[in-house]
């Protein structure tokens, strides 16, 4: 296998005797063969959003879930060590050509906020969700949510937002 792991989505893209094999994130535990390398090109130049069919006016993309966005997180991140806080802002971790999630399926932004996590905090709680913008070109939410580290006595607090753009 020829790798490359992604973690802003927890998914290793690897490729071997010509096919191409997806593993972690939406995809799982178990390695997935999605097929010849040009069966998936082929498939992903098919999903590409065509250019005269923004305007026809209801909100709805229809799709747009196979249709791929540029996804910026930032925000807040408090880790408490043995009752001692310390917040780090920041702005733009970045993952380019990305699914976005349903923003009306709750459980859905659930699981891309805990993909986006793993291998970094497990023990998620406390997960309120807060829709800013759900257009064809823009969906913006903020999360806030308590998460245990993966260091014994580590407590972390996030506020971030989630911001896809097309």
């Amino acid at each position: 296998y020829v790798y490359r792991f992604y973690p802003q989505t927890g998914i290793y893209l690897a490729f071997a005797d010509n096919n191409v094999f997806l593993l972690g994130g939406a995809f799982g535990d178990a390695i997935v063969d999605a097929g010849s390398i040009s069966s998936v090109m082929s498939t992903l130049e098919a999903r590409e959003t065509p250019t005269d069919s923004g305007s026809s006016g209801d909100g709805n993309s229809g799709g747009s879930s196979l249709e791929l966005w540029d996804l910026t997180i930032s925000g807040n991140v408090t880790t408490t060590t043995l009752g001692i806080g310390n917040t780090i802002a920041f702005q733009g971790l970045v993952a380019n050509d990305v699914p976005a999630p349903d923003l009306s399926n709750t459980e859905e932004v659930n699981q891309e906020i805990i993909s986006s996590l793993d291998g970094i905090a497990s023990g998620i709680s406390n997960i309120s969700i807060t829709v800013v913008t759900n257009t064809d070109s823009q969906r913006t939410f903020n999360v806030s949510f308590s998460a245990s580290a993966l260091a014994p006595g580590v407590s972390i607090s996030y506020e971030l937002t989630y911001d896809y753009r097309r």
